[in-house]
């Protein structure tokens, strides 16, 4: 099912075939929008609402407290440019094509989240959260036992809903990039985390589109390349 609003499939007849060379295009097209967009509501949402929030409000700088740090670790390299995206696409746009085998790993992630599992830039992931991992393994196994066609029918019914649902929800969950959260200015939060909605607009068409490895590719990208430039901050 192709998301209801703006398509870049559509602006183009490059899209209509399915090549290897023309999704690699249509990869790099989706992070030029991106890096476009995004630059576009910086400049025009993001620093006029932080400069706002310092200079009227009397609170500290928004972007100022985003954790976006300049150092990693090696193995914080391969988390965050690898299995971070990955695990972030298995949670939040896996599903969205409702294959029974997407829908069940799709539910251990959030099971994963719900019990109290969390992504970590550290080498003591698995040490520290095998608990969390098992357990949610169980759980998924047993809801999917007995709910299985419900929830099949719940994710092929509702599919459009969840594309826009899970957009949403991966802005949103960005928000814990914020160091030190100010509950007085909470209401200004969701306009900082747009960069990452659009994000999740570009994978999510990517992934409808030719594929769940095509919205990790992209992921990847832009990770990587976030990354990168870091190191010149």
């Amino acid at each position: 099912m192709d998301i209801a609003f703006f398509d870049i499939r559509h602006s183009s007849s490059l899209w209509n075939d399915n090549g290897i060379f023309l999704k690699l295009k249509c990869l790099l097209y989706s992070y030029l929008f991106i890096f476009v967009l995004i630059g576009a509501c910086f400049l025009l949402i993001i620093t006029p609402l932080d400069y706002f929030i310092v200079h009227f409000l009397n609170q500290k700088s928004v972007i100022s407290e985003i954790n976006n740090r300049s150092v990693y670790s090696s193995f914080g390299y391969l988390f965050v440019g690898l299995v971070g995206p990955l695990f972030e696409e298995l949670m939040f746009r896996l599903g969205l094509k409702p294959k029974p085998i997407n829908v069940f790993i799709n539910i251990f992630v959030l099971s994963f989240f719900i019990f109290g599992g969390r992504i970590i830039t550290e080498i003591t992931f698995f040490s520290k959260y095998y608990q969390q991992i098992l357990l949610s393994i169980v759980t998924s196994i047993i809801i999917f036992w007995v709910f299985k066609n419900k929830i099949i029918h719940f994710y092929k019914a509702y599919n459009t809903s969840l594309i826009t649902f899970s957009i949403i929800t991966f802005g949103l969950v960005h928000i814990s990039n914020i160091k030190n959260l100010n509950w007085s200015i909470a209401i200004f939060y969701p306009f900082f985390v747009i960069p990452q909605m659009i994000m999740g607009y570009f994978i999510s068409n990517l992934r409808l589109k030719y594929g769940f490895l095509w919205g990790v590719l992209l992921h990847i990208l832009i990770n990587s390349i976030a990354m990168f430039f870091s190191q010149f901050r």
